[in-house]
């Protein structure tokens, strides 16, 4: 299947559809349910959130990718710089009939509804975002003073964000663990998203990421 991304990232070989990018073993079962997929948000360098992939920009992320019924993939980029959290998705083949969407629960409990700690963040036209609440499109602004993104207006093809940890709240030490999930939607009419069997408003469902600590690359 054909994975639409610039030239500039590469995808690795090893990273197959709908799964994380490193196959780690993380505990056993709980409730004869299977562990969760799980990420590791390594330390990369910083990024210029502009909408442009720059030679190199992305090379020290991981990827997972997310299919659309177009029949392409929209990659998912992650790291983190040592003060946010850093996104990119690339592949959308239908400008805007496709928009980003990143998921955290920041204490990872698991919960099946919306609460505390669950954040929203949805970047298309404008800047939205929220707390405890999904799909929160009164928060929506042309630019968000406490995250950003790269939004339509800067491009229609790819989408960079950052998220501080400030900003959701999150100390990362060694192995920090929280909740997370990805997802691609046509704003409140469908969601395609990572992990596969994730469901927007059931936090239980995403899958999981280590916060890495150690020096930049």
């Amino acid at each position: 299947m054909r994975v639409s991304i610039p030239a500039a990232i590469a995808i690795p070989a090893y990273i197959t559809l709908g799964s994380p990018s490193v196959s780690v073993n993380h505990g056993a079962p709980q409730g004869g349910r299977p562990p969760p997929p799980r990420i590791t948000i390594g330390v990369g360098s910083s990024v210029t959130v502009d909408g442009v992939i720059s030679p190199g920009e992305w090379g020290d992320a991981d990827t997972v990718l997310i299919e659309v019924p177009s029949g392409s993939l929209v990659a998912v980029h992650f790291k983190h710089d040592g003060t946010s959290l850093l996104f990119a998705f690339t592949g959308f083949d239908q400008p805007l009939r496709h928009v980003p969407e990143v998921l955290i629960d920041v204490g990872n409990g698991k919960e099946g509804v919306w609460g505390a700690g669950h954040w929203w963040f949805h970047a298309s036209a404008t800047d939205c975002w929220s707390s405890g609440r999904y799909n929160a499109y009164d928060t929506c602004v042309p630019e968000a003073p406490v995250w950003e993104a790269s939004n339509a207006r800067h491009s229609q093809e790819l989408f960079e964000l950052r998220i501080p940890f400030s900003t959701v709240g999150l100390e990362p030490g060694e192995g920090e663990i929280i909740g997370i999930a990805f997802d691609v939607t046509g704003t409140q009419r469908f969601w395609y998203m990572w992990p596969r069997g994730a469901q927007l408003g059931i936090p239980s469902s995403w899958g999981e990421a280590v916060i890495a600590t150690g020096g930049s690359s």
